[in-house]
């Protein structure tokens, strides 16, 4: 399949989030598996565009002499029509399909801090950077701390996540959480218990990291959290 316009990117991905998300819409079944088609075939133009992204970012930490672990994802398509309706009441603002910057994801994970600022480096030397979300030195709410930057290679959003061995030991142990119980506690979606649980033990991992001493009233909130979620049924002692 051709790669359709932006105008039919951006109406078919609509079209799949109203028909998920919008109670009350109605499209016929024809109407649905061309919008489908039309997302899958939008999905597939990243693959080759994140491939030269992973293998320029490579090539970049062989010459800076880490020894990094360097992987790449394209977003299923499901988790794309899902981010799509989250922005649907963003505070950001509404995104449509075509404007979507994390379809194709390069994930490297680097010694340290400044390993991850001598790359960021570099990439800003060699690529054309679209944005660079810093939340390193401004953590979400939920806790995650990483480095995001967006590049374009060949007309293409391309996410590449820089992470220390500590950030990923964090998001490792979310995703395992997401994936038991059923949530996405990344995106701040869980029980209370657990989004706090999980804030509070990124807060301690992000002090590690800088060599702070971790102040009483966290340690004592984190005492606190992990007594509930083991009390919910979450953990056992």
């Amino acid at each position: 399949m051709e790669l359709p316009s932006k105008t039919r990117i951006r109406k078919s991905g609509e079209v799949l989030r109203s028909a998920l998300f919008d109670s009350g819409s109605s499209f016929d079944l024809a109407e649905l598996d061309e919008a489908f088609e039309v997302v899958k075939c939008f999905r597939r133009a990243h693959q080759e565009p994140m491939a030269k992204v992973r293998n320029g970012l490579t090539s970049m930490v062989n010459t800076l002499g880490f020894d990094p672990v360097i992987t790449q994802r394209l977003k299923r398509s499901e988790r794309i029509i899902r981010k799509l309706h989250r922005s649907v009441e963003s505070p950001q603002g509404r995104t449509s399909l075509d404007r979507l910057e994390d379809i194709a994801g390069v994930r490297v994970i680097l010694p340290d801090q400044a390993a991850v600022r001598m790359l960021v480096e570099r990439i800003g030397d060699r690529w054309v950077v679209h944005r660079d979300r810093d939340y390193v030195t401004k953590p979400q709410p939920t806790g995650y701390w990483a480095r995001h930057i967006i590049v374009v290679r060949d007309s293409r959003f391309v996410e590449i996540q820089l992470r220390t061995p500590l950030q990923q030991e964090w998001a490792n142990a979310t995703e395992t959480a997401d994936t038991r119980f059923g949530l996405t506690l990344k995106d701040g979606v869980g029980p209370m218990s657990m989004v706090t649980y999980f804030a509070l033990a990124a807060k301690q991992l992000q002090a590690q990291e800088l060599g702070h001493t971790v102040d009483r009233a966290t340690l004592e909130a984190f005492r606190e959290a992990r007594e509930l979620v083991v009390h919910e049924g979450y953990y056992k002692k």
